[in-house]
């Protein structure tokens, strides 16, 4: 079926559909994605080849599989934020995997009940919060479906399948940071530079692979492509600044090539260490705590430093102990001190 997609560099709407002579077009609209008229109209084009797609005598139906449109509506939709593009190109491969197993071909083959199975069979390798988001993203592929005219219903919506709450991830302590801060330079390159990013800045793994023209060492600056492909720019710490320099000298145009091996890679290096209690996420915590411990930075400043949008989000980040809380007692006694009634 027809559909719009967008290109890198190019500000029209592109259209793919299938010609009266059975062949594969793909060409632009000429209509604008940022004018919400031109978009308009493009959506009608799409509309007009479907309807020249279903009249057309040698079209096939090999078009409609799953396995012939999916892996491309996904390429084409997240073809812009290259985290996602990865992370939804490995769900639905467990999907398709799924699929087969259970010999359907088209989207009208899929129900409720293979949803289900499909969560069951996914948690017997993976995590039930993994298992999930697999669906999520198939429920996500199947709106597609719908807009392709492929299905009226949508099987994937409101399972009802609640997410666990994931496990606590503690905060790094001054020796353990010193264990692998000494291990640095007997890692790979890649490694080292995650690290630094993201123990000075606080932020994602996926984060800290960044194209260097989005670091700006003169004015300080670092902006982040976060979840869902939000743009973050926030202060550069000077303690990155000599490895950026170096990189920029170089030539180099990321700071290093992400991989979705990269979490399970830094996994591996922490239980060699033996700090098998602590993820790569943890230097996220720990930046966030060392804010809040600091008692110089409130939680606006934290928020806006780190990218955070909800106080709600912010607070499951900060580990501060009782021995942080002394500064609590001192305002609570100077308050007390200060409202003692005066003698007559």
């Amino acid at each position: 079926m027809a559909s719009l997609y967008s290109r890198t560099r190019s500000p029209y709407w592109w259209i793919e559909y299938i010609d009266a002579n059975g062949r594969r077009r793909q060409e632009s609209t000429r209509w604008r994605m940022d004018s919400v008229q031109e978009t308009r109209m493009a959506r009608q084009l799409r509309a007009k080849r479907e309807m020249e797609e279903m009249k057309s005598p040698v079209r096939s139906s090999n078009d409609q599989e799953l396995e012939a449109w999916v892996q491309r509506w996904i390429d084409t939709r997240f073809s812009k934020q290259p985290h996602t593009l990865e992370s939804y190109s490995l769900a639905w491969k467990h999907l398709l995997v799924f699929f087969k197993s259970q010999r359907i071909t088209f989207a009208d083959q899929i129900q409720r009940a293979h949803c289900f199975a499909y969560f069951d069979a996914r948690k017997l390798k993976a995590a039930a919060n993994t298992a999930i988001h697999d669906l999520v993203i198939l429920r996500l592929i199947l709106n597609e479906a719908i807009n392709r005219n492929l299905i009226t219903v949508n099987p994937a919506a409101k399972l009802g399948l609640k997410k666990e709450a994931p496990a606590e991830k503690p905060e790094i302590t001054q020796a353990e940071a010193k264990i692998i801060e000494a291990a640095l330079p007997h890692l790979p390159e890649w490694m080292a530079a995650s690290w630094h990013i993201a123990w000075n800045q606080g932020c994602r793994l996926a984060e800290t692979a960044l194209p260097l023209s989005d670091i700006d060492t003169k004015r300080q600056l670092i902006t982040f492509t976060l979840k869902g492909g939000r743009r973050h720019t926030t202060r550069l710490h000077p303690a990155l600044i000599p490895l950026i320099s170096k990189m920029k000298r170089k030539k180099r145009p990321v700071t290093w090539e992400f991989s979705r091996n990269a979490s399970r890679d830094w996994s591996r290096v922490f239980d060699s260490m033996g700090l098998d209690h602590l993820t790569f996420h943890s230097t996220r915590v720990t930046v966030i705590t060392r804010m809040a411990r600091s008692g110089n930075v409130n939680e606006q400043q934290a928020m806006r430093f780190i990218g955070h949008a909800t106080e709600q989000v912010h607070a499951i980040y900060q580990r501060l102990k009782t021995s942080d809380l002394d500064a609590c007692l001192a305002a609570l006694g100077a308050g007390a001190s200060k409202g003692k009634p005066r003698k007559p």
